[in-house]
């Protein structure tokens, strides 16, 4: 049971994580001379 557990909160950071570097991109895209685009 624990194991579960700790196997789900891993998977919902992974998820979180790639949704985070998505979105970073995409605000990249349409923002390519902020600064935060320089450091990805």
């Amino acid at each position: 049971m624990n194991e579960m557990s700790n196997t789900s909160t891993f998977v919902r950071l992974n998820t979180t994580y790639n949704l985070h570097s998505y979105l970073s991109y995409k605000f990249c895209s349409f923002h390519q001379s902020h600064i935060k685009c320089k450091q990805l």
